[in-house]
């Protein structure tokens, strides 16, 4: 039997976001264009699987191919209140985080937002896309790379990174 993925709807994914920016008394409105940029980093250094190794670097890497200056956060749940999330995520101009649950975050974020899933393709791995899609994201997903256990220390390769802008 064939089996039919539903995501949510792209007006109640809206709804919930402008709720969200409602409660927290933040504006929805797109930021103004500015030299800083925003970078929001979805820390999985507590996870036992689909880490980001290397997470705090980053910020230097955005810096490296934007030429703008980036103030960066390694967002980690714990502690948080719901208002500063949203919050933070509606100022994001760049959000980043392995697939999983912390990625759910996007919703709180201004349409024009980037997206940046570390991931794999494949099947049952487009939510974050069609839920980027719904709020008036631009959705990235950069291809993971296994690492072997332990490698948490080994020197990380960034790839090809002359067409990257935002």
């Amino acid at each position: 039997a064939a089996t039919t993925r539903r995501f949510c709807p792209p007006e109640l994914l809206a709804a919930l976001r402008d709720e969200g920016h409602r409660i927290a008394n933040v504006g929805g409105a797109a930021a103004p264009a500015s030299e800083r940029k925003s970078v929001v980093i979805l820390s999985s250094m507590e996870a036992s699987v689909n880490r980001l190794f290397q997470e705090e670097d980053l910020g230097v890497f955005f810096a490296d191919i934007s030429g703008h200056a980036v103030d960066v956060t390694l967002f980690r749940p714990q502690g948080n209140t719901l208002a500063g999330t949203i919050e933070l995520f509606a100022d994001a101009d760049i959000v980043v985080g392995v697939h999983g649950d912390l990625l759910a975050h996007i919703v709180w974020c201004r349409p024009g937002a980037k997206v940046i899933e570390v991931g794999w393709a494949g099947a049952g791995r487009e939510a974050y896309a069609h839920a980027s899609a719904a709020l008036g994201l631009e959705h990235y997903l950069a291809q993971a790379i296994a690492s072997p256990v332990g490698a948490a220390g080994a020197e990380g390769d960034y790839g090809d990174t002359d067409d990257a802008s935002f």
